[in-house]
Parts: structure tokens; C-alpha cells; sequence
């Protein structure tokens, strides 16, 4: 037999495009009846899981196959509130034009359709010859494409069928040429029944590649006599890469003899997880979904992970797994670097000082935890990292640390300039110990220069910076942000830094030095501001919640609170006024261009907020955003923190303390397919791994306790 599976991963995994098709296939021949808002929870789950495209239903007779008749409202519900997963596609199946009516009607995206190379399936499952059901696919198709609809035709029961037996492969291709001569370029091969086999699907779609090269490929196979997953393989091999399967192995066809369920989706994600493709699926999400399908039906589904029991959860690989960060940072600029270095995998060592640690574990609005030195001000960025305590004027604490300096990759510090020298630890002498180390120092001016040794604190910083003249309004002037924004940014471009001299080191071999001043980090920020007087000549003016580029563009008052508009673009003010019922206002010569509204918005402020004011925020936000033109209500952080697109995010992630309980946690805002960030421990105690970390570097408990006698640790 002629191999299917290629040795190559590169040949075995191309970008494989998950279908899962189990609402439609699997559903349509169950006897339960599976209520809508269910069904809209396990479409949620299984765009949230990553699967690419998702079959909502199919557009058939509603008493013939009453499981589909609540179709046309799963797509309204999508098209009204949104997808949980914007990139998701969801797709339909239609069999005949009415079908296909309702499915343009109600917002369907990918349109599926296909016509049975068997004379009586064909009947059977339309009521139409395959010649007649041609016709239709191909007049569907064209008015889909029309309207800016992706179609994937297909050809069913390609490889067979238990009424009329095998079916000639030229009789296939004649199809499928009709497909692509109708500009059809995603053509789709069904094994209704489940007679194929690995030799004829590689030879059917090779054959397929010949008549067009560039054609997207799909299959959809049955697992009838087990040779599935195998075929699906074969189809890989082939050039095959949309792969339509079902959760829980779902599926069957009401209008055919035999046609047991679809390869699992579950199933087909493991396989490739394995090969290292489609690791950005959350495969444990998809089993969540068959788990919980299989429980509402109240029998075992054929999937084949459903029936093996529990597979143990894999830790995802991180990104920077296997560097060692020795952090001697305190309070936020430091521990917020050393945060985003923790969550990508590192392993981050807090070296504290013995007496009360890091000063933040002091700091927060919870007095209690003030006391146990784990305030919420620590808490907030500490997640993922170690802790222990070095006592640096101590000499034999100086000899662990440089013993782990042996030992790491990063070292970040936040200290005035000239500590670490005056410790005996400046860049150079660590360099003689490690010289590939990555030594990244955060201070408030820099290294250097002539406030380089000046104490400061992100209010300082703030201030210096031209941050706070920028901010307020006429009543209120200067004005700092209400959270510390230089500190988190000097944090965050410290992590920066430092994953770019790791992927320098990296090619080369060479470690560096860092310099991180707070007072740069901050200013850039500002490009737009700063620009119109470095370049411009223009100085700033403080307009409060205005934006200072375009008009209409800020906050406006409304019947019951607040709303942001950025009307930024021409267009975006034009529907702008005509959803508000101004019209005459875009004629207004005072108004009909970007610069003559930025003059005259305290003259166009109220006419728009008159409008505004017969609304609440909840009507104008939804009406507006309808339109293009972007809004959105003010919310209290409260709300913020609890809002469902920041669920939806992770943004916000939940760990438990053994003595403190569930802790909500921010997670890295980036979000990676192949090496996802998490939190995977609580803020540590101070001094909690020493054990661990000493012991490793050849320390003895009896060491560690006369080290601490000793006042060292």
C-alpha cells in the first residue's frame, strides 16, 4: 500500500483550518431536542477554544429535521450581539435556494452547499437529481460570492455510497470541474458513508490539485469502518487543509444507510498538538465542550479521548523557560519588568533584604496584609516569582550571590546609581563572574548626567517630564495621572530591553549593560504632543477629556451620564450628525472641515450634547458604534475589572494563596498562540525558597540556619 503519512512534519501538518461541524451534523439526527441558548453556549465555548470555523446548523425544512429549526435565530443572536471570537467564521449549510434566502437574511458568513454524486442520495437528501441540484449550487454560489460570502462547495458521498455502491472518480471530477469553472475555489470532498480509503482520497484530491493548483482543499470523513483519522491524513498528504470535524465525534446523515460519526474534533487536536501544529487550540476547552455535550445527552459519544478517561494538562511551553532573573528590585518599576519576565517563564529570584524585603510587601489599602508583608501594592506584581533574603554588606551573603550570578542570565535593579558599586557588584565585576549576563539597572534619570544621582518617585517623574502639563483642563492645571504611569512604563520598557538583548545574546553570545531612566521612558509617550512643538512650534494646551487631533473627539455629557466619541475621520462626523438628526451642522462652515471644527468645538460641543441629552449612554453607544463611529461609555474601574470583554481576555486571572485565598491577578496583556503566559503561582512570602535556591547552590540546612545566625540571609 502506498504510504499516506510523510515522515516530514512540514509536509504532515500544513496550516490546517479547523471546521467543526458537530452542531450541524451531529445534532440533526439527534432525538434530544437541544435548546438554543445551550447551543449558543457551546458555540461560545468552541470559538473561545480557538476552532476556526464553526457549522451553526443547516437551512432544511424545519419539521423534517426539527433539530435545525432554530438556525436562522443562532445567526441573528451572532449578528446582533457579536462573536465571542471575532476571527471565528461561522458557517451554514443550504440545500436549495429558499435555504439559501434565509441564510443571507439572517448574517450567515461562510456558506456551505454541495450536491451527492449519487443519484439516490441526492433524492433522498433534496428531493433532486444531481444534475438539478448542480444548478442550484452553482446560482447559489454566484450570489453568495456577489455578496461578498465565502462558499465551499462540495461533493458528496465522493468516495461511495451504501444505495448506489462505488462511485467512478471521473464522475467526481466532472463535479468538482463545475466548481471551479463557476469560480468556486474552496471545494470540499464528503464521505457521507464512510467507504473511503487512504489510497483512493490521496489519489481523488491529487487529482483535484492537477485541475487547479491553487484550489483550498476539504475534506469531511466519517469513521464508519475506523479508517477516519486515516483518511484525514491522506488528505493532509494530498494538500488538503481545511479539515471539517465534529466534538465528541458526533454525526451521521438522516438520508443514508450507514454513516456513523466525524473524527472528533478533540480527537484530531491532540493529534496535532502532538506534532507540535494547532498549538494555540486550547485542546482541554474542546474537551470541555464534547464532555459537557456527552453529559446533556446521557450517553457516551464515540470520541475516542472521551472514552479513555482523564488526560493529565500539559504545562504550555513559555517562552522564556530556562532563564535565570536574579531581581534585586523594589517597590514597581523593578517588580513590574521582573512581572512580565515572570509570566513568560522565567525563573524570577527576588533577593530581598532580611529585613522587612521588598517595600511595596508594606504598602496597600488592607492594613492586615501591610502586617503580614503582603500588601496589595506587592501582590499586584509578584506573581510567578521566588523569594529569598541576602543581607549584601554581609560577606557570605555576597558569596551566594555570586554563586548565582554563575547561575544567570538577568540581573535587574532599580537602585540610585553607585549602590551596586559601593556593594561590589557594579557591571563590571559581574561581568568577570558571568560575561554573558544581561544586567539591566531602572532608575529615575539614568546612569548619568546631571540629575543622574537625584532621588525620585513616578510623582517626580511625572512632573519633570511635561506629563502633568499636558494633563488637566483651565480649573485644574497641572494635573499627574491617577495611577503611577512612569514607574509601570520605565517597567515595561525595562522588559523591553531586556527580551531584546536575550534575543541579541542569543545570536551572539554577548551579554550588555542596560540603562533604564523612568524620565526617558515616559516622554516618548507623549510623541504626538511633543512633536507639534519640536516640529511644529505649537505649544500644548490643556483641553481635558478633548482630543486635541480631532473634533468631535472627547467626552460629552448624555440623559443619564457620559460618553466618549472619537468622530476622528471626515465620514465618522458625517454619520455622526446624521444619527444625531443634525444634518444642517455638516453644512455649517463652521464645522464642514477637521480644522474648522478643532476652532470652533466649544461652539460645537453643546449642539452635539443638546442631541446627546435626550438619550442615555447605553442608546447612543450602540446606535453610534452601528454606524462606524466609535464610542463607548466611562466606566468606574469597578466595571472596568468586571467588564465581559476583559473576561473574555483573561486580562484578569485567579490564583490561590494557601494563607490568603483566591487572589485576582493581572495577567501579560499579550497573548501568544505557541507560548501563552500565566499565572502559575502566588506573590511569594519573603524568604520562601530559600531552602530550595541555597540548597541547589550546595547549602546544607545546618548552613542556611548558621547563615541566618549570622544575620547573612
Amino acid at each position: 500500500m502506498r504510504p499516506y503519512i510523510d515522515n516530514q512534519k512540514s509536509t504532515i501538518m500544513p496550516n490546517i483550518i479547523i471546521h467543526d461541524v458537530g452542531l450541524r451534523d451531529g445534532f440533526q439526527i439527534e432525538r434530544k431536542t437541544v435548546p438554543t441558548d445551550q447551543k449558543i453556549r457551546w458555540i461560545d465555548a468552541l470559538m473561545a477554544s480557538g476552532v476556526d470555523i464553526v457549522q451553526v446548523g443547516s437551512f432544511v425544512h424545519k419539521e423534517k429535521v426539527p433539530q435545525m429549526a432554530d438556525t436562522d435565530d443562532l445567526f441573528a443572536h451572532y449578528a446582533k450581539n457579536g462573536k465571542r471570537n471575532p476571527n471565528t467564521i461561522l458557517s451554514g449549510l443550504v440545500l436549495n435556494e429558499k435555504g439559501f434566502e434565509r441564510g443571507l437574511a439572517c448574517g450567515v458568513e461562510m456558506f456551505c452547499m454541495g450536491v451527492s454524486a449519487s443519484e439516490t442520495h441526492s433524492q433522498k437528501n433534496t428531493g433532486m437529481s444531481p444534475d438539478k441540484a448542480m444548478g442550484q449550487i452553482l446560482s447559489m454560489a454566484k450570489k453568495a460570492q456577489d455578496a461578498g460570502k465565502k462558499v465551499q462547495a462540495s461533493v458528496q458521498s465522493a468516495f461511495g455510497c451504501g444505495f448506489d455502491g462505488a462511485i467512478p472518480e471521473d464522475k467526481v471530477l466532472a463535479m468538482v470541474k463545475k466548481y471551479l469553472d463557476a469560480g468556486i475555489r474552496n471545494i470540499s470532498l464528503a464521505d457521507t458513508a464512510g467507504h473511503a480509503d487512504p489510497e483512493q482520497v490521496i489519489r481523488l484530491f491529487g487529482a483535484i490539485k492537477k485541475l487547479d493548483p491553487k484550489v483550498e482543499l476539504a475534506c469531511h470523513f466519517h469513521n464508519t469502518y475506523g479508517l477516519g483519522m486515516a483518511n484525514i491524513f491522506a488528505a493532509m498528504q494530498a494538500g488538503v487543509t481545511y479539515v471539517e470535524t465534529a466534538f465528541g465525534g458526533l454525526g451521521g446523515c438522516p438520508f443514508t444507510k450507514v454513516a456513523a460519526g466525524n473524527i472528533a474534533t478533540e480527537d484530531f487536536v491532540h493529534v496535532l498538538q502532538r506534532e507540535e501544529s494547532r498549538t494555540d487550540i486550547d485542546f482541554f476547552a474542546l474537551l470541555a465542550v464534547a464532555q459537557e455535550v456527552q453529559a446533556f445527552l446521557g450517553r457516551d459519544l464515540p470520541g475516542s479521548i472521551l472514552k479513555s478517561g482523564p488526560l493529565i494538562k500539559p504545562k504550555a511551553k513559555k517562552m522564556l523557560q530556562g532563564v535565570r532573573v536574579l531581581d534585586m528590585t523594589n517597590v514597581l518599576s523593578g517588580p513590574f519588568s521582573t512581572m512580565h519576565l515572570a509570566l513568560l517563564g522565567a525563573e524570577v529570584i527576588k533577593i530581598e533584604n532580611p529585613d522587612g524585603g521588598d517595600l511595596a510587601r508594606k504598602l496597600g489599602a488592607v492594613p492586615a496584609l501591610n502586617q503580614k508583608l503582603m500588601g496589595t501594592s506587592f501582590l499586584a506584581q509578584n506573581a510567578n516569582k521566588k523569594s529569598i533574603t541576602l543581607n549584601l554588606k554581609a560577606e557570605e551573603a555576597k558569596e551566594i550571590f555570586r554563586k548565582l550570578l554563575k547561575t544567570a542570565d538577568v540581573v535587574v535593579e532599580n537602585f540610585r546609581p553607585g549602590v551596586m558599586d559601593r556593594l561590589g557588584f557594579s557591571y563590571a565585576e559581574i561581568r568577570k563572574i558571568n560575561p554573558t549576563i544581561v544586567y539591566c539597572a531602572i532608575s529615575g534619570f539614568g546612569q548619568a548626567g546631571p540629575d543622574a544621582f537625584k532621588p525620585a518617585y513616578d510623582q517626580i517623574i511625572q512632573g519633570l517630564s511635561g506629563e502633568m502639563d499636558v494633563n488637566g483642563d483651565e480649573r485644574l492645571h497641572p494635573l499627574r495621572a491617577g495611577f503611577p504611569v512612569c514607574d509601570t512604563v520605565g517597567g515595561l520598557n525595562a522588559a523591553f530591553a531586556i527580551m531584546g538583548a536575550l534575543y541579541y545574546r542569543q545570536k551572539t553570545g554577548e551579554g550588555q549593560f542596560i540603562d533604564i531612566a523612568l524620565l526617558d521612558s515616559i516622554m516618548p509617550l507623549m510623541g504626538w504632543v511633543a512633536a507639534n512643538l519640536l516640529i511644529g512650534g505649537q505649544q500644548p494646551v490643556v483641553m481635558g477629556n478633548d482630543n486635541f487631533t480631532a473634533a468631535p473627539s472627547g467626552t460629552f455629557v448624555t440623559k443619564d451620564g457620559y460618553i466618549n466619541i472619537a468622530a476622528n475621520q471626515q465620514k465618522q462626523w458625517e454619520d455622526l450628525a446624521n444619527v444625531l438628526g443634525v444634518p444642517e451642522l455638516l453644512t455649517d462652515p463652521r464645522f464642514q472641515e477637521r480644522d474648522t471644527r478643532k476652532k470652533n468645538r466649544k461652539l460645537l460641543t453643546p449642539l452635539i450634547e443638546e442631541k446627546l441629552k435626550t438619550n442615555t449612554t447605553e442608546h447612543w453607544v450602540e446606535v453610534l458604534n452601528a454606524k462606524g463611529v466609535p464610542s463607548g461609555d466611562i466606566y468606574s474601574l469597578e466595571k472596568a475589572l468586571n467588564a465581559e470583554q476583559v473576561k473574555y481576555r483573561k486580562t484578569i486571572e485567579s490564583i490561590k494563596d494557601p494563607d490568603l485565598g483566591e487572589l485576582k491577578l493581572f495577567n501579560l496583556s499579550a497573548k501568544f498562540s505557541a507560548t501563552p503566559a500565566s499565572i502559575d503561582a502566588p506573590p511569594p512570602t519573603l524568604g520562601q525558597h530559600q531552602e530550595e535556591i541555597l540548597g541547589s547552590l550546595g547549602y546544607s540546612k545546618d548552613d542556611i540556619k548558621a547563615l541566618k545566625d549570622k544575620v547573612a540571609i
